[in-house]
Parts: C-alpha cells; sequence; structure tokens
C-alpha cells in the first residue's frame, strides 16, 4: 500500500510538473538569440540556423539571421544565407504567429564553389524564392507553439515542420 501511495504522489507531481505554462506576450518581448537545427523532410536538407530576433510590445517585430543547408546528416554545411526580416507577431493559446516580410536575403558561400548538382538546384530555388518574396514584398506566415523554460529561456516549435528554435534572452 505504502508503494501505491508513493506511485500515485510521484505520478500526482509529474502530472503538475508537466502541465503547460500559458505564456503572456509581455513575457517574449525583448532581444532574443535564437538557434535551431533541422531535417526537412519535404526538402530533403538539413538545416540549422542563428537569428537574433527583436520583439516589440506594440506587435512589430525584426530578425536577422544565417541558415546554412547540407543533404546528408555526415556531410558539412555548404550552402550559407542571410537574411533580414521585420514583421508584425500576435500570441494566442500559447501559439506564436509572425507575419514576415523578408528584407534581404543574400548567398554568404560562393555558389560556383558549389559542385555537386542537387545542391546547386536547391541554391537556386532557395535565391529565387527569396529573391520574389522581397522584390512582390510577399508575406509570409509562420506558427510556433511556444514553450516557456524560465524568463530568459523559450522554445519555439514550429507548428508545420516541427523546427524547434531554442532562445535565449540578450542580457
Amino acid at each position: 500500500m505504502k508503494k501505491l501511495m508513493m506511485i500515485f504522489f510521484g505520478l500526482l507531481a509529474v502530472s503538475a510538473w508537466a502541465k503547460p505554462v500559458t505564456v503572456k506576450p509581455q513575457q517574449l518581448v525583448g532581444n532574443w538569440s535564437c538557434s535551431g537545427e533541422h531535417y526537412d523532410k519535404e526538402m530533403g536538407f538539413y538545416a540549422k540556423g542563428h537569428e537574433r530576433i527583436q520583439i516589440q510590445a506594440d506587435g512589430a517585430f525584426s530578425d536577422e539571421g544565417e541558415t546554412s543547408l547540407k543533404e546528408a546528416e555526415k556531410a558539412p554545411y555548404v550552402l550559407n544565407y542571410r537574411a533580414k526580416s521585420e514583421g508584425k507577431w500576435s500570441l494566442e493559446n500559447n501559439i506564436l504567429t509572425r507575419k514576415i516580410r523578408f528584407l534581404t536575403f543574400e548567398r554568404i558561400h560562393q555558389a560556383e564553389a558549389v559542385q555537386d548538382d542537387g545542391l546547386q538546384f536547391i541554391d537556386k530555388v532557395m535565391f529565387i524564392l527569396f529573391s520574389k518574396m522581397i522584390q512582390n514584398k510577399i508575406e509570409q506566415t509562420e506558427k510556433y507553439t511556444v514553450h516557456l523554460k524560465n524568463t530568459d529561456t523559450i522554445l519555439w516549435r514550429d507548428t508545420k515542420d516541427g523546427l524547434t528554435l531554442h532562445c535565449k534572452r540578450d542580457k
């Protein structure tokens, strides 16, 4: 009986700890450094990136980051890009919605140095896609589930592809 009571109280404590915390918009306001790695099943490549995001209380944000791509898990990252964006954000039921408009997108790598046909194709598609989005001022909407680990650490999990960004508040 004593064991059963310990298991019951143990489960009760774990379930209380695991209960999701509601994140308030003001908890996201500030400057954040975010990073993440992800395998994109649709496109068939690995991506990693780092972003510096400024979230403002008025619902605006700006973001500057670098992304690197590769085809295989053990391969080196070959395609490298830098982008700047801005937009509007909102938070409801721990879902962060960002409406993004890209301002700049540039290659950091030398396109001529990419030898692999598959990577050359990915590079061309990425560059054309982002160039058109910038030229035509197309907004892209992203949605993330937000988990607050503490006041200075949050996780953003993309609701579409599962990409998780680990974000730390800048001091």
